[in-house]
């Protein structure tokens, strides 16, 4: 029987800061300098967030790369499933507009977790706890930690993409299947579109399946799906 398993200028005015997450075990790196920007859609004010950045000596950085420990990740409440957020889930702290708004007013970085992102959220319809995510980050060392995965070519989001998602959550990603025995389990992440090439790859022995958005799912809520156990 195979093995598969699938599952199917000027500063932006303050406003009110919002009510103060739940309090989280463990420790986070100390703030780095480096601020990312994901889902804010209005040109204009991007801008003027970016100027504060800039303003108090800090870093504007545009790639999911760049968010490393330390760094802070600007998003809306209820944030769009975008690269960057599903590589900061991970990696970073995620935090609303209004730790911008208020540093600007302070004139330095105020600390970020008062303002970290918190409680139920929802991307591309699927709902998550904030809180919790930013909790289990904090607690283990990535959500995808010993696991290794091998991306398939017609993924959402691109496969390179996706690769730096996994390694954002501890994974490790290798560019093609071994050609001989397995030594360890793979686990490898398709699509609807790569059915067809990958189909010999979703019977094989020692090797998992799990569709790309099932990933995203699992990385958002920093939790582990039933197939890493």
């Amino acid at each position: 029987a195979s093995r598969r398993r699938s599952a199917s200028q000027a500063a932006p005015a303050p406003t009110a800061a919002p009510s103060a997450p739940p309090p989280v075990s463990g420790s986070t790196a100390p703030f780095c300098g480096r601020v990312g920007f994901s889902g804010i859609k209005e040109p204009e004010r991007l801008a003027r967030y970016k100027k504060v950045v800039e303003t108090l000596g800090g870093t504007v950085v545009e790639s999911a790369e760049d968010l490393v420990p330390g760094a802070a990740l600007v998003v809306e409440p209820n944030p769009l499933r975008t690269v960057k957020l599903c590589a900061g889930v991970s990696a970073c702290e995620l935090v609303t507009p209004s730790w911008l708004e208020a540093s600007a007013e302070a004139g330095a970085f105020e600390p970020l977790e008062p303002h970290a992102l918190h409680g139920e959220q929802q991307s591309k319809g699927v709902h998550w706890d904030a809180s919790a995510a930013r909790a289990a980050r904090v607690a283990c060392a990535g959500c995808l930690a010993g696991h290794t995965f091998v991306v398939t070519k017609q993924t959402t989001p691109r496969p390179d993409e996706l690769e730096t998602i996994i390694r954002k959550a501890g994974g490790k990603t290798i560019e093609r299947l071994p050609t001989g025995a397995l030594e360890e389990p793979l686990i490898l992440v398709w699509n609807d579109a790569d059915r067809r090439s990958c189909h010999h790859l979703l019977v094989a022995t020692g090797v998992f399946a799990v569709k790309d958005t099932e990933l995203l799912d699992c990385v958002l809520r920093q939790a582990f799906h039933p197939i890493f156990a």
